[in-house]
C-alpha cells in the first residue's frame, strides 16, 4: 500500500526554509573562515628578522679620530657618534654609536686600545644585546659572547609583536631585558594618546604575558 502525502506540517516547512537559507550563505561562511585561519597564522608567524649582523665595520677596527673628533657628537644618516676617553686609562677611548632602528634608539659601544678596537657591543638601554666581540691587539677575535642565548624571541620580533598590539598612534618605544614568573622575558614601554603602557612579552613564546598602565621605567621589575 503506498501512502501519498498531500499535507506538509508547520515546523517541516521552517526546516526547508532553513536549509535553503544555509545552502545560500555557506559560500560567506568559507569567506569568513578563511580569513579567520588566515589573521591567526599571520599573528602567529613572526618575521624572522634576528639576523642582525652585529659585528664591527671594517672602518670601525680602528678609531679615526678625525671623522670622530674626541668630545663631539657627530651626525652622519640616521647614526650619532661620540667619542670619549676613559678616566682611568688615557690609552682607552669609547666610541658609542646611537642607531635609530624600528622606531627605538639601538647603541653600538666599541672599546679602542691605543686606537685598536678591543671590544665591540651593542645595548638597548642599559641591557646588552645580540653578540658582543673581543678582539686582541692584531685584531683577530679572541671570544664571542651571544647575549641574547636563552632569548629565543629576538628583540625584533618582540618589538613586532608589540607593535601589532598596539596598532596605530603608539609611540616612543623602549625595551628591556627581564625576569617573569621564572622565565626571560622582554619588558616593552610605549606611549599612546600620551598615555604611558607597558607589555610582558615571553622570550620563549613570544606570549603577551602582562600588560597595563605604565607607572615606571625600563628594568623595573613588573611583578
Amino acid at each position: 500500500m503506498i501512502i501519498s502525502k498531500e499535507t506538509t506540517f508547520k515546523w517541516q516547512w521552517k526546516l526547508a526554509r532553513a536549509s535553503k537559507l544555509i545552502e545560500k550563505q555557506l559560500p560567506l561562511f568559507s569567506i569568513l573562515l578563511f580569513f579567520l585561519l588566515f589573521s591567526c597564522k599571520g599573528y602567529k608567524n613572526i618575521p624572522n628578522e634576528c639576523d642582525y649582523n652585529y659585528f664591527p665595520t671594517k672602518e670601525e677596527m680602528v678609531l679615526d679620530s678625525l671623522t670622530y673628533p674626541l668630545e663631539e657628537k657627530v651626525v652622519i644618516s640616521n647614526k650619532t657618534y661620540r667619542n670619549f676617553k676613559s678616566s682611568f686609562n688615557k690609552n682607552i677611548n669609547y666610541l658609542t654609536i646611537d642607531i635609530d632602528t624600528l622606531g627605538i634608539t639601538l647603541t653600538k659601544f666599541i672599546e679602542y686600545y691605543n686606537a685598536k678596537i678591543k671590544e665591540a657591543s651593542y645595548n638597548l638601554g642599559s641591557d646588552l644585546i645580540g653578540k658582543s666581540y673581543h678582539f686582541d691587539e692584531n685584531g683577530n677575535i679572541t671570544k664571542v659572547i651571544n647575549n641574547d642565548k636563552r632569548f629565543r624571541i629576538c628583540w625584533q620580533q618582540a618589538l613586532f609583536i608589540a607593535k601589532k598590539y598596539a596598532g596605530k598612534g603608539a609611540f616612543e618605544w623602549m625595551i628591556g631585558k627581564d625576569f617573569y614568573k621564572k622565565r626571560n622575558a622582554w619588558e616593552i614601554y610605549y606611549r599612546k594618546n600620551k598615555t604611558p603602557y607597558f607589555l610582558v612579552i615571553d622570550a620563549q613564546t613570544g606570549e603577551i604575558v602582562r600588560k597595563g598602565l605604565r607607572d615606571g621605567y625600563v628594568n623595573d621589575y613588573i611583578k
